[in-house]
């Protein structure tokens, strides 16, 4: 299990987040994919109700920084670890977020990350124009390769929702039905 916490630098209150006018806090089951997402106040769902998207589209402001705070087990192993992020507009004019991992907690103990691990940056859009790819994880430590994967795993669902236009107020639901396996080696 799980848990991400985003919140926007800064503000002391999260209502007042200007972080894609929601609040998130996800619980991800290994491999699963978001199961819980819940939508800030509701004068933040009405600012963001006729962008595509709903109430569940982005708003970026140059400069923002962002933070996520996971806390997670992956069978007998427990972490914590922050990724730590700031909005960025790329030479194209699009808006990205930039996260750079720290503060990692391994099974109750500090983990130092080795340099490389440190210097790594994680790109990552809801822009509906943009496309998310997975990082090249030859150069970081194994143990922070999981959380990395599982928030790229969080924004591409974010995306493919805000793309699809499906979700209009808090409550929504839908379910994407395929004919196809779920993972390339069924």
């Amino acid at each position: 299990m799980l848990t991400f916490v985003l919140g926007a630098a800064g503000d002391e209150s999260m209502k007042s987040a200007r972080i894609g006018a929601f609040a998130v806090v996800l619980a991800v089951a290994a491999g699963v994919g978001p199961t819980a997402i819940t939508p800030n106040a509701a004068q933040n769902a009405e600012k963001t109700s006729s962008r595509v998207g709903g109430s569940l589209s982005r708003h970026y402001d140059e400069g923002e920084e962002l933070t996520y705070h996971m806390t997670g087990s992956n069978q007998t192993w427990h972490y914590k670890i922050d990724a730590n992020g700031v909005v960025k507009r790329g030479a194209d004019g699009k808006f990205y977020e930039e996260y750079a991992w720290s503060g990692m907690i391994s099974d109750g103990a500090a983990h130092s990350l080795p340099e490389a691990s440190q210097k790594f940056c994680q790109k990552l859009s809801l822009e509906p124009d943009d496309s998310l790819s997975v990082p090249d994880f030859s150069h970081v430590d194994p143990k922070i390769i999981g959380p990395i994967t599982d928030l790229l795993t969080i924004y591409s669902d974010l995306w493919l929702a805000n793309k699809m236009g499906i979700f209009s107020k808090a409550g929504d639901h839908f379910y994407f039905k395929s004919g196809t396996p779920n993972s390339w080696a069924d």
